[in-house]
């Protein structure tokens, strides 16, 4: 059985359930990073200690991201790499070769 709800009740709802979402700490990536042809874009980004950074693989073959603090194993064509930064530091890291190389900022 079905009880119909007055729209205006309904609208009431969908606002609560918004505001409650922007208030969410798990509201997804800060920061995202594209992996292109011989580098990355943008070359650094900052978030805030607990967040996560994306990068997406754009070129048509395989890449990777590493450096001391994470590696993100292969990262297939238009497949993406998520990682967490929760200690507040300079991190650094490269592609598979070596080159090019970002920065992640992770402020307190």
């Amino acid at each position: 059985m079905f009880r119909r709800v007055p729209a205006m009740a309904l609208g009431a709802a969908l606002v609560v359930v918004g505001g409650c979402a922007e208030q969410s700490e798990d509201m997804g990536p800060a920061a995202a990073v594209s992996i292109t042809w011989g580098e990355f874009d943008p070359i650094a980004v900052t978030v805030q200690a607990g967040q996560e950074v994306i990068w997406r693989n754009n070129p048509v073959s395989v890449q990777s991201v590493t450096a001391v603090a994470f590696r993100s194993g292969t990262i297939a064509p238009g497949a993406t790499f998520t990682s967490t930064f929760t200690v507040p530091g300079t991190y650094r890291y490269t592609a598979a070769d070596g080159t090019p190389v970002g920065t992640v900022i992770v402020v307190p």
